[in-house]
């Protein structure tokens, strides 16, 4: 069943490149949830001296990272 899942993973991963055109499906991550890709995002792909634009009003989900990466600035 291990095997049949990693298949099935691997096809849809394919797939979603190939829709995207994202030359290598490796590139491709997937996550169980929206809030974690949101901080894997953003706590690795910022770096020291970016800079975010938000609004006042953003979710927590994209609030609460900024502002802890804000302080250790």
């Amino acid at each position: 069943m291990a095997v049949e899942t990693a298949r099935a993973i691997h096809a849809a991963r394919r797939g979603i490149a190939d829709y995207l055109g994202v030359a290598d499906s490796k590139n491709l991550l997937f996550q169980p949830g929206c809030t974690q890709a949101m901080n894997l995002a953003l706590f690795g792909l910022l770096s020291e001296g970016d800079r975010v634009v938000a609004c006042p009003t953003e979710h927590n989900a994209v609030a609460r990272p900024l502002n802890v990466l804000a302080s250790r600035a």
